[in-house]
């Protein structure tokens, strides 16, 4: 589905075989009319050769396959960008809802400023930090581009100029470790790197496991395993009930830690934000 009028490129990352995925993405870009091309997701059979290819060390990391996989997909989509002189590139993945007026941000880069190489589309509806020492920058619709000052994690929606692409592939290449992708590009790079990433706020796009509070639509094999290496369970444990008085005699003092611990971060020279989704 690529239309010549846009000049933003628009990756969802996808396997072949997932028809209902593929079939709610559909639906999601057509709302607006909008242009995107599917790329065929690095799979565990494929990960060895693409590993060799770009000279990625996978026998010391922690990751299962599956996960390697999904790292490799967005850095083949990176190289791609680096290939093919993409001034920025724009990478989903497939189980994502776009918010309103999504096309007036993914048709062009016309928009973004230059200094901005990194751009944060999604929510994972958690407060995360936001930098009080840059400017926020108005945007049309209702939004503005905010410099994050902490780790927002989820690679399910960001936009990346062609130098930030280099400069992750790089990065990712000499990784002692490999690690989860949300965690290269919106953690350790900016934190080792000393580079900002921007928040688009509302935000544009959301997974369907934040939006539905876990009760998603599309089950992931990554997001058990991920779970399992992470020693979580989905499942909710009931308190007892002397448990929950203990927690509700508690909250008062933790109200008043909230308190002195925000005015120290604002102090910092951050703030906390919930990004909602619109």
């Amino acid at each position: 589905m690529v239309d010549e009028d846009y000049t933003m490129k628009n990756f969802v990352i996808s396997l072949s075989n997932e028809s209902q995925r593929r079939e709610h993405i559909y639906t999601e870009f057509g709302k607006e009319g909008g242009a995107f091309e599917f790329f065929d997701a690095i799979t565990p059979e494929t990960l060895s050769k693409t590993a060799i290819d770009f000279g990625i060390n996978i026998e010391t990391t922690d990751l299962h396959p599956n996960e390697i996989s999904c790292v490799f997909s967005h850095v083949v989509l990176w190289q791609k960008a680096i290939d093919e002189q993409l001034d920025y590139i724009a990478i989903f993945e497939d189980d994502i809802y776009l918010g309103k007026h999504a096309q007036a941000f993914l048709k062009d880069s016309l928009w973004i400023p230059e200094r901005c190489e990194i751009i944060k589309l999604e929510t994972l509806y958690r407060k995360v930090f936001l930098s009080r020492k840059y400017e926020t920058l108005q945007l049309e619709h209702q939004r503005k581009l905010m410099v994050l000052n902490g780790p927002h994690m989820g690679a399910g929606g960001y936009i990346l100029s062609r130098k930030a692409a280099e400069k992750l592939l790089d990065f990712t290449i000499k990784l002692p470790k490999l690690i989860p992708i949300d965690h290269i590009i919106f953690r350790v790079y900016p934190e080792v790197m000393n580079e900002k990433v921007y928040q688009l706020s509302p935000a544009l796009c959301i997974q369907d496991v934040i939006l539905t509070n876990g009760d998603t639509n599309f089950p992931s094999s990554l997001e058990d395993v991920r779970n399992i290496r992470k020693g979580e369970s989905k499942v909710k444990k009931k308190l007892s009930l002397l448990a929950k008085t203990q927690r509700e005699l508690s909250r008062p003092f933790l109200q008043i830690f909230s308190f002195i611990q925000n005015g120290i971060w604002f102090f910092q020279g951050k703030k906390v934000a919930k990004i909602k989704f619109k």
